[in-house]
């Protein structure tokens, strides 16, 4: 009887069989360009029962004759050394395989798929379930870290952003080789991108076709990238190498004609870019010497950097210019670093979120990057799922290391889908023809400073027309605040369910949906962003569990727990979560981290959710209700600032148009409300306007309040409203 094989560790088998998967993939590869390229895998297996990756590899190059496709397959084997499961080796597992590839209806397989590949094996690993019980893993460790791979339009058309002007017929032919860099390189998308890039400009430039050898020699001297996963930097190196083979063969050469394959090991390592000595190589530790940097950033925000990288927020405050004081995200200390590599006459192209763009968090960032390059083009997109994987608004930068640009573009990308369409057509077309591609040349002194202005000429004139007219709020005695955070929401915040004449209330955990009963006494009435509409009494279907009293103090937990003892079980069955969560904080496990809540519990003030479609802003005159993190309020602090004047300006066109052309775009329509924007929209001071006019909005409001149950009414009503703000502002009907 054979002796049984001790059943290897899950994670080592997971990654023999990604490995094996990969390996086939990557034949599959082949064998779509050049069917005799690459024997099959069965045919290699043959009969044998027992079988390890490093071994297959061996034999699968030994029959290979291209010396870098050989080279490639043995990457798979390395450290693979348990058998592959029988249940695999006895399979058609290849075949299947080349069949699930088919059905994507291409020509041949594209490269960008073995990349793909790698991202679903470390986002869904075999002991995923594990990390859904609260465990860790590599593929939670990625998303921790904010990796995303990027969509192949965007590669491209960044890529040609950067590359074309290095490499169009005027430029030096003193820059090569050309080296570039992508510092978060994932599995090669843009590196393998820049190397045709490079490949195709050096086979314009001369009188013949480069040789194999010449195109290795290409990719060693000119390409490197890094990044924080290990096997995303070996997949890189592959299918770099594969890019190199697949331009021999589209073109006719000969594969096997090379005598020296670049491992690549020193080009693209797997390092943190943000680390000081990044790099083991001596000419890349000095700086600057890049002549191109491209790609996409990780988005990790400040709060989620305290949870699982709290040891570098400090030191990164200490090492980048851009996190020494407020908030930060992650991508914007990858752009400042990655100006910073630049040569003289280096370019950068980057996809970012283009949260820095217009918020305050990105002052800083907005100030080194004009202060250390010279912007070229901003391209925004209206859709927030540009990156499938992730929900987030992204924007295009390109920058110069010097130079001057006389007319630096905004282009903003309308509607979802037929991204590569959009972009070919700015990249091809001048001026672009398509009507959901909007270009707007910008004026030299656009983007310098801190403070970076998009606006069109006719944008332009309505903002000065309206500054001229009102005054900022901030100037006003009226406040503007984002509403509380409870640091636990899904504990703290619950849905009214019923309310029972005992004093009892039944409630819905946002945690796990099921209903309980708490006293109603320990509930404060809460008010969250997607339950307000425009104009409609705030609902009262949400609730906060306050444990405070009236001055706004957190109840000891012994009297917590005798006053209200349903609500103190609740709250207690989630003790041991609350209090690593709320460890080193202010306030107690047990209470919500409500910073100065006694604001709130005013009235009357201004409410909307703080992404907004437009005419979002409704009236609260109950003292009683608090408001979420997702809710922005406008609290008049004087009897002389009428609430029906604001709540009428708010939901009118002309603040519509200010926060289009000032907040950042969430897509379909939507913006998302900052503070400080807010504070600095202009209103006429009603205690220096016509009194008829501000007493006529006021009205108006009124009546549009009191028809919330008539829609047709009210419709006729908000347009009278929107009249008579535009006649306030002085603007044409």
């Amino acid at each position: 009887m054979r002796a049984a094989h001790p059943t290897p560790p899950a994670d080592d088998l997971a990654r023999t069989i990604d490995a094996a998967i990969g390996l086939s993939l990557m034949v599959k590869y082949a064998r779509d360009r050049a069917s005799d390229a690459v024997p099959n895998i069965a045919g290699v297996i043959g009969g044998t029962e027992s079988l390890t990756l490093t071994q297959l590899c061996e034999r699968l190059a030994a029959r290979t004759a291209s010396p870098i496709l050989a080279a490639v397959q043995q990457t798979f084997g390395v450290g693979n050394t348990l058998p592959i499961p029988s249940t695999i080796l006895s399979s058609p597992w290849e075949t299947q395989i080349g069949k699930a590839v088919d059905h994507l209806g291409t020509p041949a397989m594209p490269i960008t798929l073995l990349g793909e590949f790698h991202e679903l094996c470390v986002g869904q690993p075999l002991n995923a379930w594990r990390r859904l019980r609260g465990g860790s893993g590599q593929g939670s460790q990625r998303y921790d870290h904010g990796v995303h791979y990027t969509p192949a339009a965007i590669v491209d058309y960044v890529t040609s952003r950067v590359l074309g002007p290095l490499l169009c017929p005027g430029a030096s032919r003193s820059l090569w080789p050309i080296r570039v860099l992508d510092p978060s390189c994932g599995c090669g998308g843009f590196l393998v991108a820049a190397l045709r890039y490079l490949l195709a400009s050096r086979t314009a430039r001369g009188a013949s076709r480069l040789s194999t050898q010449q195109r290795l020699d290409v990719a060693d001297a000119s390409i490197f990238g890094s990044d924080i996963d290990p096997r995303s930097t070996a997949w890189a190196r592959r299918v770099v190498l594969l890019a190199v083979w697949d331009t021999v063969v589209a073109e006719g050469g000969d594969a096997s004609d090379c005598d020296r394959i670049p491992d690549l090991a020193e080009n693209i390592i797997c390092r943190d870019f943000l680390a000081p000595g990044w790099s083991d190589r001596e000419d890349v530790n000095a700086s600057p010497q890049f002549d191109a940097i491209f790609g996409s950033p990780p988005f990790v925000r400040l709060q989620q950097l305290y949870k699982t990288q709290p040891d570098r927020v400090e030191a990164y405050r200490r090492e980048f210019k851009t996190a020494r004081s407020g908030q930060f995200d992650l991508y914007m200390l990858f752009l400042e670093k990655a100006i910073t590599s630049l040569s003289c006459s280096g370019r950068l192209g980057m996809s970012v979120s283009g949260s820095f763009l217009r918020s305050d968090s990105g002052r800083a960032l907005r100030e080194f990057v004009a202060d250390h390059a010279v912007v070229e083009e901003i391209v925004e997109f209206e859709d927030s799922k540009v990156y499938p994987d992730a929900t987030t608004q992204i924007a295009l930068l390109s920058v110069a290391k010097t130079g001057i640009c006389p007319s630096p573009r905004h282009v903003w990308i309308v509607g979802e889908g037929d991204v590569r369409e959009k972009l070919t057509s700015l990249a091809t077309a001048e001026p672009c023809s398509r009507s959901d591609v909007a270009v707007h040349q910008l004026p030299p002194d656009a983007c310098t400073g801190d403070t970076w202005s998009f606006e069109s000429s006719d944008d332009g004139r309505f903002l000065s027309h309206i500054r001229s007219v009102g005054k900022e709020l901030r100037q006003l005695p009226v406040e503007v605040v984002q509403g509380c955070s409870t640091g636990a929401d899904k504990v703290f915040l619950v849905k009214i369910v019923s309310s029972e004449s005992d004093g009892q209330v039944f409630v819905k955990s946002r945690e796990y949906g099921d209903v309980l009963p708490v006293e109603a006494g320990a509930l404060l009435t809460t008010l969250r962003g997607r339950e307000i509409r425009g104009y409609c009494p705030p609902p009262g279907s949400s609730a906060c569990i306050y444990p405070f009293d009236r001055g706004g103090n957190v109840l000891p937990e012994d009297e917590f727990r005798q006053r209200f003892p349903l609500t103190f079980g609740y709250v207690a069955d989630r003790r041991d979560w609350l209090q690593r969560r709320f460890k080193d904080k202010p306030l107690p496990w047990y209470a919500p981290q409500l910073r100065n809540p006694q604001r709130f519990l005013v009235s009357p003030k201004l409410a909307s959710g703080a992404i907004d479609g437009g005419c979002g802003f409704t009236l609260d005159l109950n003292q009683n209700l608090l408001c979420a993190g997702s809710v922005v309020c406008v609290i008049p602090d004087a009897p002389d600032i009428s609430p029906y004047y604001l709540l009428g300006i708010f939901n009118s066109g002309v603040f519509w148009q200010y926060a289009e052309q000032t907040m950042p775009s969430m897509g379909r329509g939507y913006h998302t409300y900052r503070v400080s924007a807010l504070r600095r929209f202009p209103v006429p001071d009603p205690r220096e306007t016509d009194t008829g006019q501000v007493t006529r909005l006021s009205d108006l409001v009124k009546q549009v309040l009191a028809e919330h149950g008539d829609w047709r009414k009210q419709q006729q009503l908000r347009r009278e409203v929107d009249a008579a703000v535009r006649e306030l502002y002085e603007l044409d009907p």
